[in-house]
């Protein structure tokens, strides 16, 4: 497990974390999103909402079915980082 986290403290799970292991998990969140259960069920029903509702002719995204997820502003150039890497 990483940094001994399973069955520990927040406070002892923050002293034994590295900061190598820190910006692994970092990225790995920027990568697939949350690791909470509750906002990933809601990102898959926003998805299949937002799909029947454009299927029917609607404009929309999945960020418009979410609650707690908001759609991320990016500058011009973040976006075409972030589409084509680098």
């Amino acid at each position: 497990m990483l940094a001994g986290v399973g069955g520990r403290t927040i406070a002892e799970a923050k002293n034994n974390l590295s900061l190598e292991e820190y910006r692994t998990f970092l990225a790995y969140r920027e990568k697939y999103g949350t690791l909470a259960v509750q906002r990933r069920i809601e990102a898959s029903k926003a998805v299949i909402a937002s799909a029947i509702f454009n299927a029917q002719g609607g404009k929309t995204t999945p960020y418009d079915f979410t609650q707690w997820e908001k759609q991320p502003v990016y500058s011009g150039a973040e976006a075409l980082r972030r589409l084509f890497g680098g």
